[in-house]
């Protein structure tokens, strides 16, 4: 699979994948973890309701780590320098201030 978009460098298509796989991974890490720790209330086997538990909790685990790198990666994405609203509001402080 190539991530081959016109315009811009390998390293701004691996930002973006990274952006989503960290976004939707988390998301998805989320809901499936909750969703396998309420069926392990509901079952019945202990070892069942053991693995159900125990998936349950690595998912939820994975879920800020995954969170993490995509908003990392959205950072990276964006523009390094401020808009222009927020430079012009830093002005108008600093002649308040001076």
């Amino acid at each position: 699979m190539t991530l081959d978009m016109e315009g811009s460098t390998k390293v701004q298509n691996w930002h973006t994948f990274g952006a989503i796989f960290g976004l939707c991974g988390g998301l998805l890490c989320a809901v499936t973890g909750s969703l396998l720790t309420a069926a392990s209330w509901l079952a019945r086997e202990p070892q069942s309701k053991l693995l159900l538990h125990q998936l349950g909790g690595a998912l939820l685990c994975l879920t800020i780590p995954l969170l993490l790198v995509g908003g990392f990666c959205m950072d990276w994405l964006s523009p390094a320098e401020p808009d222009s609203e927020w430079r012009s509001a830093r002005a108008a402080d600093e002649d308040d201030e001076g």
